[in-house]
């Protein structure tokens, strides 16, 4: 699961100004993976936290295998099952047909 931007924002908030926020979001902090922490508290902008993770089960790993659909960046996936459920074409660029828009001509009867 990748780190939401509300939890981001709900960090940076209690750190801020706990005493207004409450022991509860105190909880769910020490709840969250310390690498999320570590990497909001170098930081001041949510894009800079983004964890590497499986578009499509929301995996958080390192070891990610990037896509391409068609020769186009499809995003980056943990497993071929993955990659498979994503609703992407896999095949190269070879099989991009510009000119195809998936309609097909039926001769007039």
């Amino acid at each position: 699961m990748k780190l939401p931007k509300s939890i981001f924002i709900l960090i940076k908030e209690y750190q801020e100004f706990p005493e207004r926020l409450g022991a509860g979001v105190n909880e769910l902090i020490n709840f969250l993976p310390p690498d999320w922490l570590e990497r909001v508290n170098e930081t001041e902008h949510y894009e800079d936290v983004m964890l590497p993770h499986c578009n499509k089960c929301g995996l958080i790993s390192d070891e990610l295998e990037e896509q391409t659909s068609m020769g186009v960046y499809a995003g980056k996936y943990c497993s071929d099952e993955c990659w498979q459920e994503s609703g992407y074409c896999d095949v190269g660029p070879e099989a991009f047909d510009p000119t195809y828009c998936g309609e097909q001509l039926e001769p007039d009867e």
